[in-house]
């Protein structure tokens, strides 16, 4: 009896010590979770923000042209920055140009400079060079039609009447005689006004294939034609209006009886397509032109342009530190020489 009745008051005198420490061991798992929570939570956080207390992520969207140039970049990007992610989608200059002034994207393609009217648009947008190309005539690589030169009358004339555009009159002094030009109708060099001695071969349809409507590559098209940086109008075009680069090239490359326009970046021995021999005479050119990268690196080439990154306001933080790395002097020769552009230190 006098053991239980000991045992029943040591059991008394611990059970506040049992509490205590019950409460100490509560205290201590409810600290352990809210670390726990806290440190994943800083996880997340770093993981968006980056270890450097900028961004973990970019997005970049727009032209077709820099695209090339840019997944390249990104991806060197990328493997010296391994916590960042780097995304890029094209969808045309336009776009990418009303993409960075609205904020959807962080760094915006544009394959031309901006215009006074875009300009004033977007007031904000801050351009910075990351290379420079030349909008090339392109044939396919046979060229069976034995087309050599040509000249921006010419072919304004081809894609007007062809596309179907009514308000164009055709100069009287090149021939037509149908709903459409035919390839023996062509001079087969860039006669204009007078001294066409000869004709391509073919009495089919000329072809002709255009770009989309918020492509830059087609504004500097035009600007070679007319002297005008605008679009073509949405004429008959044989091919869709929707065409990205590479799909044009592959269809111009597909058409015995194709012409087309493409950047001189996409111009490879596999393409398919190759520029005219004697080259093209752009609005404003007295003879014709190859582009090369000499011409394109001066922008004397009539159909050179720059390529461009945008930015709402000044670069800061990972977006500066990214385009300051794509334009560094050997990542962007490096860039510039595996996708076929000409560097800004060419």
């Amino acid at each position: 009896m006098k053991m239980w009745k000991k045992m029943k008051k040591d059991a008394e005198a611990i059970s506040p010590v049992v509490a205590t420490l019950l409460l100490v061991l509560v205290a201590v798992a409810s600290v352990t979770a809210f670390y726990v929570w806290q440190s994943s939570w800083q996880k997340g956080i770093t993981e968006q923000v980056g270890d450097t207390g900028v961004q973990s992520s970019l997005t970049i969207g727009g032209s077709t042209t820099v695209y090339d140039f840019m997944t390249v970049a990104a991806d060197l990007y990328m493997k010296n920055n391994t916590n960042y992610k780097v995304t890029v989608q094209g969808g045309g200059s336009g776009a990418g140009i009303a993409a960075a002034a609205s904020g959807a994207v962080d760094i915006g393609m544009s394959s031309n400079s901006l215009t006074d009217a875009q300009k004033t648009q977007y007031p904000k947008l801050v351009e910075t060079v990351v290379g420079k190309d030349g909008v090339c005539v392109v044939v396919p690589t046979a060229n069976t039609h034995l087309l050599t030169s040509m000249n921006s009358t010419v072919l304004y004339a081809i894609y007007a009447v062809n596309g179907g555009l009514t308000t164009f009159t055709a100069p009287t002094w090149l021939p037509h005689a149908g709903a459409k030009y035919i390839w023996s109708e062509v001079p087969k060099t860039a006669a204009q006004n007078n001294g066409i001695t000869s004709f391509c071969n073919g009495a089919q349809t000329v072809k002709i294939y255009d770009r989309s409507d918020v492509s830059g590559t087609e504004e500097q098209f035009v600007k070679m034609l007319t002297g005008s940086k605008k679009q073509l109008e949405d004429v008959g075009i044989t091919a869709s209006h929707a065409l990205g680069n590479n799909a044009l090239v592959a269809a111009v490359a597909a058409d015995g009886d194709g012409i087309g326009f493409t950047p001189f970046g996409f111009i490879t021995s596999s393409a398919g397509v190759a520029q005219l021999t004697g080259g093209f005479q752009s609005n404003g050119k007295l003879v014709p032109e190859v582009a090369s990268v000499t011409n394109i690196k001066d922008l004397s080439y009539g159909g050179a342009r720059v390529l461009e990154v945008l930015t709402n306001g000044a670069p800061t933080g990972s977006v500066k530190a990214f385009i300051t790395f794509i334009t560094s002097p050997q990542v962007n020769t490096q860039v510039c020489t595996s996708t076929g552009f000409v560097s800004i230190y060419a």
